[in-house]
């Protein structure tokens, strides 16, 4: 949660505009996750390569170029990939964004 979080704030701070998520929702999603793979790589790199605190088993999948596992990697790409779809889904619904503005405020109770 910590790395989508910093991702995701990183890509705010880029590429975010005020109206977000309803403009400007390509350029965050997609920094958010080049950032989370970008890390994800580093990390895994950083840990089996450069420490050695752990090692891949012969039967986990590696990417032959990274040296790094293929599970981290596309965990980055479908779960934010699917996170950031219902958002924007939730965000182009018009009656999500009436059955806000209609709420009723403590004013008018």
């Amino acid at each position: 949660m910590l790395i989508a979080a910093a991702g995701l704030l990183s890509a705010l701070l880029i590429a975010g505009k005020p109206s977000w998520p309803g403009t400007g929702f390509g350029p965050v999603a997609g920094i958010t996750i080049v950032a989370g793979i970008a890390y994800t790589v580093f990390s895994e790199w950083l840990i089996t390569s450069v420490r050695g605190s752990w090692t891949y088993t012969d039967a986990t999948p590696v990417l032959p170029l990274l040296g790094v596992g293929l599970t981290p990697v596309l965990q980055w790409l479908i779960v934010p990939s699917i996170a950031f779809w219902f958002v924007r889904d939730q965000a182009r619904c018009p009656l999500a964004k009436s059955s806000t503005t209609n709420a009723p405020t403590p004013s008018k109770i």
